[in-house]
Parts: structure tokens; sequence; C-alpha cells
């Protein structure tokens, strides 16, 4: 068995673009008088970042366990795919750049209803 997890030097960046949304806009809205249109869209940044700094969290900690005949992933929602029964793959590179020398893959995996998602780093 294999076991795969994401390590804290691929998540930093992620956790501080989190923080840099976030911090600004709630100390903003907790600190300063602002008009119901401002409040709307600081709020709505806020919840944003909120969200996109709890997925992080949940992304961080789930773990990849891989063995000859499947593979499961736990966390907050945990997953088994069975090799034999694997009916789609899609592997996906996201460029940052024009020239593609920057970004991410993603890997889903799925069989019947049971599907993971991995971000490689």
């Amino acid at each position: 068995m294999s076991c795969y997890v994401y390590p804290t030097s691929a998540m930093l960046g992620d956790y501080l673009r989190a923080a840099a949304g976030f911090v600004p806009t709630a100390a903003i809205l907790a600190t300063l008088p602002v008009g119901t249109v401002a409040e709307s869209v600081l709020s709505s940044f806020a919840a944003v970042f909120a969200v996109f700094g709890i997925r992080t969290v949940l992304r961080h900690g789930t773990r990849f366990e891989m063995t000859e005949s499947a593979l499961s992933a736990s966390g907050l929602r945990r997953t088994s795919i069975l090799w034999k029964e694997l009916d789609r793959m899609n592997l996906a590179y996201y460029s940052t750049r024009r020239d593609r020398r920057d970004g991410w893959m993603q890997l889903d995996l799925r069989s019947g209803r049971s599907s993971v998602r991995a971000h490689p780093r």
C-alpha cells in the first residue's frame, strides 16, 4: 500500500492567498463604516476567500491510499474506487501563462457514482 498526502509546502500558497483576501476585507468590514453597496461587495469577497480557505484545509487533510486493487481517499468525505471498476479517467492541465510553463494538473477518477479528484503538485 502507498499513502499520499498534500505536503504543507504545496499548500502554503493557497493558505496565503486565502488569508490575503479574507483578512483585509474582514478587517475593513469590522473597523470602518461603509455603505450598503460596499458592505455587500466586501462581504461577498470575504465569503469567497473564506470558502477557498476552508476548501484548502479540507484538501490538505485528505489522505490517498493506493493498493493493487483500489484507490481510497479519506478526509471529510471518504471514497474508494476499485481499479477494475474504473470507468472514467480525466487528466487536465490548466496553464497560468501563455507559454504553458506554469500551471497545475487535475486528475479525476470515477467508478459509477464514486469519484476521486486530486490536484498533483
